[in-house]
């Protein structure tokens, strides 16, 4: 079974699925392209002989972790996500940092804005346009490219862009020196 003949058949029953555990049909549509932008990835790497049940096994896994989220961001006085822009959807940010904490935001905001430049043209669109909270269903009307493509634009982009930040935070800082 091809992911788009998946897509095709599961997709109706799982946001179903997802909209009666999050009482949400937002977190419901973004908890069924999040499971599939994972099957699409475990596709390349392995075979799914039931794609059905491993849908649903993984829908339940991201609400879990959907929850446990949501409970970090309550005990931590966080009752929205910040006004984003562009791909800073890609990093969490906290209200209630201290100054040491919003200048390491900062930089990291910026490594992911450098390491988005060396992507493709397409990953590049697709990146901005999903942080910016289009769906992909939105996205491959708006870009003109095919859903699985989509996907796959956006799956392989990620990667990337926290290669690039653990690359860059862990290189040294270069230090001036006095004359």
């Amino acid at each position: 079974m091809t992911v788009e003949e998946a897509y095709q058949s599961y997709r109706g029953g799982l946001l179903r699925y997802a909209v009666s555990i999050s009482h949400s049909h937002e977190d419901g549509e973004d908890l069924v392209q999040k499971v599939f932008l994972r099957f699409i990835h475990a596709v390349r790497h392995e075979a799914i002989d039931e794609p059905k049940h491993w849908l649903i096994h993984s829908l339940r896994n991201l609400f879990i972790d959907h929850i446990k989220a949501r409970r970090v961001r309550l005990k931590h006085g966080i009752t929205e996500m910040p006004d984003v822009g562009d791909i800073d959807i890609l990093i969490t940010a906290s209200y209630k940092e201290e100054f040491d904490e919003t200048i390491f935001r900062d930089r990291r905001r910026a490594l992911v804005r450098n390491s988005v430049k060396h992507l493709t043209a397409k990953q590049r669109q697709c990146i901005v346009l999903r942080g910016n909270g289009l769906t992909l269903l939105e996205i491959s009307e708006k870009t003109g490219m095919d859903l699985r493509r989509v996907a796959e634009a956006i799956s392989r982009a990620v990667p990337h862009i926290r290669q690039a930040v653990k690359e860059a935070e862990t290189l040294p800082h270069k230090r001036r020196r006095k004359k």
